[in-house]
C-alpha cells in the first residue's frame, strides 16, 4: 500500500468516525511532500573516502585471527559482560597486543572504540594471562612421576 493511498484511506475513516459522532466535518488540512527532482548536473562530485571500510590495521587483524581461532566474534569478546570464556580471549588478545608494543591505552581504544577499556583493566587482563601462560609452562617442566607415590606406606608411616 502507497503512502498517499494509506492516508487516504486513513482520512476515510475519521471521517465515518466524525459522522457517527455528529460531529461537524473538521477542515482538512493535508500536508504532501512536494515530489523532489534530482539534477545530476547541479550536484557535486561525492566525496572520497579516506579508509576502506574493508581496511584493517595490523593489530585488528591480530585480533580477528585470534578470534577465529577461538570461533568468537568481535562482540562476543568486547563487550560490557564478565562472562569466562570471552574473559579469558579478551585478555589473551591484550597480552597479545602489549607484546606488539601497545601502551595499553592503545590497547584500550582498539578493541572497544566507543567507550574504551581503562588502562587498569587491560593491565590486569595482561598480568592474568600471563599468570596462565606462567602455570602452563610449569605445569609441562614438572617431571611427571608414574608410580602415584603420595608420600604414605601401606601402613600408615610417612616417607620421606
Amino acid at each position: 500500500m502507497s503512502h498517499s493511498n494509506y492516508q487516504q484511506k486513513l482520512f476515510e475513516s475519521y471521517e465515518k468516525v466524525s459522522e457517527r459522532l455528529g460531529r461537524e466535518k473538521p477542515k482538512q488540512f493535508v500536508y504532501v511532500r512536494p515530489a523532489m527532482t534530482i539534477n545530476l548536473k547541479d550536484q557535486p562530485p561525492p566525496l572520497k573516502r579516506i579508509k576502506n571500510p574493508a581496511y584493517r590495521t595490523k593489530n585488528q587483524l591480530v585480533i580477528d585471527e585470534i578470534l577465529a581461532q577461538k570461533n568468537l566474534e568481535w562482540d562476543e569478546v568486547f563487550n560490557d559482560h564478565r562472562y569466562r570464556l570471552p574473559s579469558l580471549v579478551r585478555n589473551e588478545i591484550w597480552w597479545t597486543l602489549k607484546q606488539c608494543g601497545l601502551t595499553y591505552n592503545q590497547i584500550g581504544r582498539i578493541c572497544r572504540p566507543h567507550d574504551p577499556y581503562n588502562h587498569t583493566s587491560i593491565l590486569h587482563g595482561v598480568r592474568r594471562h600471563q599468570r596462565v601462560l606462567d602455570e602452563q609452562d610449569v605445569a609441562t617442566t614438572e617431571p611427571t612421576n608414574s608410580s602415584n607415590n603420595t608420600g604414605w606406606e601401606g601402613d600408615g608411616d610417612w616417607v620421606d
